[in-house]
């Protein structure tokens, strides 16, 4: 469970430049729940997401996660209840590292014991069966340097390797941005069977509006730093990309939300 209380965060407060990232946001985002945010550049989506990680200090408002108050946490110490994914398929990963270690610290995060233990025949079996299950080979190149593999195949290890742990939330931050739309839905297919194996709490930013409307429980929409728009399951099942549009605004808004 997320809850947000009338969150509030500016940039370059206090300057002619002073811009309202987040304009006393307030949302609840129960267990279990797949909530997806659209919106324009700007509109303050992945500083909302900034925000619940950690690497955004709000000024105002206040961040629970699992009945933890986590505003006043440095990013480490939220690991624990975090999982992120982010949009750079370099990101989230170790390249010069295998699968096998990659995943291998991933299952260390929180934990005090070393690499040297962790990657033991029971780990690389439940490596290999957690990898199958996505069925892009990846269970049998263990041994492989991240760095080689594809985009697709970075992110699908990056989500691997952020929800080893079962976090309490699961971040995911345009993360099929950066791949071509075959590659964009192995990922998301990766990302929705993770997100319900699991029974995450996960919060995704995307400007695919298909994906908006295809993946996920809640469709919320972002506009200068407040929720503009909250559909339920069932509402946004009934609505289609061109509906979904008409109730943002301008022909502007529509040209910035197909990016990607």
């Amino acid at each position: 469970m997320i809850r947000i209380e009338d969150l509030r965060l500016r940039f370059f407060a206090g300057t002619p430049d002073e811009r309202t990232a987040l304009d006393r946001v307030s949302l609840e985002i129960a267990t279990g729940e797949f909530a997806i945010i659209v919106g324009t550049n700007g509109a303050g989506k992945s500083t909302l997401l900034n925000a619940i990680a950690g690497t955004a200090r709000p000024e105002a408002g206040r961040i629970v996660i699992d009945k933890v108050d986590v505003t006043p946490l440095p990013v480490h110490k939220r690991a624990r209840l975090i999982g992120r994914v982010f949009q750079d398929p370099m990101a989230g990963t170790v390249p010069a590292l295998t699968i096998e270690e990659n995943l291998a610290l991933a299952s260390c995060r929180g934990v005090t014991r070393g690499l040297r233990f962790a990657i033991k025949s029971a780990a690389r079996d439940a490596f290999r069966a957690t990898l199958a299950q996505f069925r892009l080979g990846l269970e049998d190149r263990l041994q492989a340097v991240v760095g080689t593999l594809s985009g697709g195949q970075r992110q699908v290890i990056a989500l691997v390797m952020a929800t080893i742990r079962k976090p309490e939330v699961l971040l995911l931050d345009e993360h099929t941005a950066a791949l071509d739309p075959k590659t964009a839905e192995t990922v998301m297919s990766a990302t929705s069977k993770v997100v319900a194996e699991h029974h995450l709490t996960a919060v995704m930013v995307t400007h695919n509006i298909r994906h908006a409307l295809v993946y996920g429980s809640r469709l919320l929409m972002m506009d200068t730093g407040r929720v503009k728009l909250d559909l339920s399951h069932e509402q946004k099942a009934a609505m289609t990309p061109a509906e979904l549009i008409s109730r943002f605004g301008e022909e502007t808004d529509f040209i910035a939300l197909q990016r990607g």
